[in-house]
Order: structure tokens, then C-alpha cells, then sequence
């Protein structure tokens, strides 16, 4: 980044909360997107941990999320106390995925 973008200005800081959740999401989509394209079968998961900095507006971001991939074909499920998403194809969810209530 040569300079710091304009919407960064004293005037937009109210802004700061939503400006933070498009580009966290936008991140999560692209790491997913990665994630996908790349694993060899669908008994690994997404991990959310790098994310749980951001705790305020993760789950949301992962409803989102679910809720996309969902529209275009996948199942999800979530596990691991919140922090794994398991992403496939059947309707037999991966042997890995532990069932935990999320």
C-alpha cells in the first residue's frame, strides 16, 4: 500500500466497524475459495482460528458464508467448538467431522 485510501479519514471512523466486516469477509471468501481449489479430499476442513480475533463478527461472517456456499451446491457443517468448517459434496458428511452441536 503506497498510501492510506481516503475512506480512512477522521470523518469515516463510524464507518470503521463495517469497513472492518466487508473486508474480513471478503478475506474469508478468498481463503476459502484457496482452501477449496487446492485440498485433495473433502475430510479436511477450514480452520476459523486465524479469524477469531475478530470473535465480534465471525459467526456472522459464517453464516454468511455457509449460507452462500449452501446457494451454490455445498454442504457445510460446522465443528470443532466453532473453529473447523467441513465443506462437501455428499450428504454423507467427512468421517473427521466431529458433531459438537454448531
Amino acid at each position: 500500500m503506497k498510501n492510506f485510501p481516503n475512506k480512512l479519514k477522521v470523518e469515516n471512523k463510524e464507518n470503521f466497524e463495517q469497513y472492518n466486516y466487508d473486508r474480513t469477509i471478503a478475506y474469508i471468501r478468498r481463503d476459502i475459495y484457496e482452501f477449496m481449489i487446492e485440498r485433495k479430499n473433502e475430510n479436511v476442513y477450514f480452520d476459523f482460528d486465524k479469524y477469531q480475533r475478530n470473535k465480534k463478527i465471525i459467526e456472522t461472517i459464517i453464516e454468511t458464508i455457509i449460507k452462500e456456499l449452501l446457494n451454490i451446491g455445498w454442504k457445510c457443517k460446522i465443528s470443532f467448538g466453532g473453529t473447523a468448517l467441513f465443506i462437501y459434496s455428499t450428504d454423507i458428511q467427512p468421517s473427521s467431522c466431529y458433531d459438537d452441536g454448531f
